[in-house]
């Protein structure tokens, strides 16, 4: 619709009999003749669309825009009432002596007989055109399939280099960098300059772009910029840019202009942000959240290793106490073989018996410790694979980890080591009470001529032959005197 020219001469409609009314006698009340204006109104100037320049602009109390709009050729201005939904609808701030074109409806308030038209819609002169080829370019790649979300590429959770296409004087870029250094102070950031708006900007922008994909130096690429109008906007609506974002390898977030921006490369990026910061924060949110999560990392690793060191401490104690369930057998053992001088063949065999039952149950010991102590590296080794896979962590948080497992290698292979002295030690004892032990301080065993063990005197004649068993070597001899105990 062409915009209408109020300075033009207007025709009226009869508006249920206004004129005829006007020859009669009986005057018309204000009320009633100001309904029929608004009638008229509403009836014939229901959609018109008008360019004129802002004069003057007001806001009430409610919350409404009061605006005066000038014709610019000619001495003519109408008021303009924009209500809060048109409000919310603008793509721009208006301010005094911007030219614009509004489209709305004509209306009359009837408390002061004013003429208004209430305002559905309106933009800067000229946008127009801009935003009916934003529409049909947004319409042609969506038919194509460049903004399903099936071709969008993933951005990566933890980028380790953020690269930013942007103007190197655009405030934007300094927001972007001081989002990143705040929320992971050692990431680097690699800047690819390019115009924002211009002449050169298209090319400037895609000729960035792909750079940053021939280097592959960064993980993540921004295109941002700051707010404007859809004139500012427009190189980031034109179609070249678009297939150069949705063409590039490395994932690409946007943040151009405002919340209320909405752009061609919005659309085909793989996400789109709000902002520059908005889109600097969505790329380093976990890394923003990653000393918390590695705080709980290490909090559960620690958990965890002081449950395994309890239990291997329980299981130590038993040792312990067996430890010193067996030395005191021993020690009866001891006393038992000193007071008792030679020692039979069948407690001989006995003791033989229960040193071989005292090496298995040492043997098991041992292999239990051995399978406890792989059992809880494989477990550390899970642990911290686990902890490398989900976390990606700085180098100082990794040597925290390495501490710890250091820690418990280190109290693991001391505890070994105590046990396997105490073991040596009982098996040096075990070794003294044996029938070789005893024969080597000095004991000796004299058997009769066939094989039985002579324990009383009384029981041989002279003559009788005999064995001596020393610690090295036998005697053969015979009995040449009995001796009964005097006791």
């Amino acid at each position: 619709m062409a915009p209408w020219n109020f300075d033009e001469e207007i025709p009226w409609k009869d508006a249920g009999g206004l004129s005829a009314r006007a020859g009669r006698a009986a005057p018309m009340g204000v009320a009633q003749l100001l309904r029929e204006i608004k009638n008229s109104f509403q009836s014939r100037f229901s959609g018109v669309l008008i360019e004129g320049e802002i004069a003057q602009l007001s806001r009430s109390q409610a919350g409404h825009l009061y605006v005066l709009v000038k014709d610019r050729r000619e001495d003519a201005s109408i008021s303009c009432v924009l209500f809060r939904q048109a409000i919310a609808r603008l793509q721009f701030a208006p301010k005094q002596g911007d030219v614009v074109q509004i489209s709305g409806s004509m209306s009359v308030f009837a408390q002061r007989g004013q003429m208004n038209l209430i305002v559905e819609s309106m933009q800067l002169a000229g946008e127009g055109t801009l935003y009916a080829e934003f529409l049909r370019l947004k319409a042609r790649l969506q038919a194509e399939g460049l903004f399903d979300e099936a071709v969008k590429r993933p951005v990566p959770r933890y980028p380790s280099r953020i690269g930013v296409v942007t103007s190197p004087e655009a405030a934007a870029l300094h927001d972007v960098v001081r989002t990143i250094r705040s929320a992971a102070p050692f990431m680097p950031i690699t800047r690819y300059s390019a115009s924002v708006q211009g002449d050169m900007a298209l090319t400037e922008l895609i000729a960035a772009i792909e750079r940053a994909n021939r280097e592959k130096r960064v993980d993540v690429l921004l295109v941002v910029r700051g707010g404007g109008s859809i004139g500012d906007l427009w190189t980031y609506n034109l179609e070249p840019l678009a297939r150069a974002i949705r063409a590039s390898a490395i994932p690409i977030v946007t943040g151009v202009g405002h919340e209320s921006d909405l752009t061609i490369a919005d659309l085909v990026a793989d996400v789109r942000a709000a902002t520059p910061t908005a889109a600097a924060s969505f790329v380093t949110q976990y890394w923003a959240a990653a000393p918390d999560l590695i705080a709980q990392c290490e909090q559960a690793l620690t958990r965890a290793m002081h449950s395994q060191l309890g239990g291997s401490a329980m299981r130590l104690d038993a040792a312990d106490r067996l430890h010193w369930i067996f030395s005191r057998h021993l020690s009866s053992l001891e006393a038992r073989l000193a007071r008792c001088g030679n020692m039979p063949r069948e407690f001989a065999h006995y003791v033989k018996v229960l040193g071989s039952d005292l090496q298995t149950r040492t043997g098991d010991l041992e292999r239990s410790a051995a399978e406890f102590l792989r059992a809880r590296s494989l477990r550390l080794e899970r642990l911290d694979a686990a902890l490398e896979s989900r976390v990606p962590q700085p180098e100082r948080h990794r040597e925290k980890l390495d501490s710890l497992e250091n820690r418990l290698s280190r109290s693991a292979i001391q505890s070994v080591r105590e046990r396997d002295q105490q073991l040596q030690s009982l098996g040096k004892r075990l070794k003294g009470v044996s029938v070789e032990g005893t024969l080597a301080r000095g004991y000796a065993i004299a058997q009769d001529e066939t094989g039985a063990v002579m324990r009383e005197a009384a029981g041989y004649a002279p003559g009788a032959a005999m064995t001596v068993r020393l610690a090295r070597g036998s005697l053969k001899g015979r009995v040449t005197q009995v001796l009964e105990d005097s006791a």
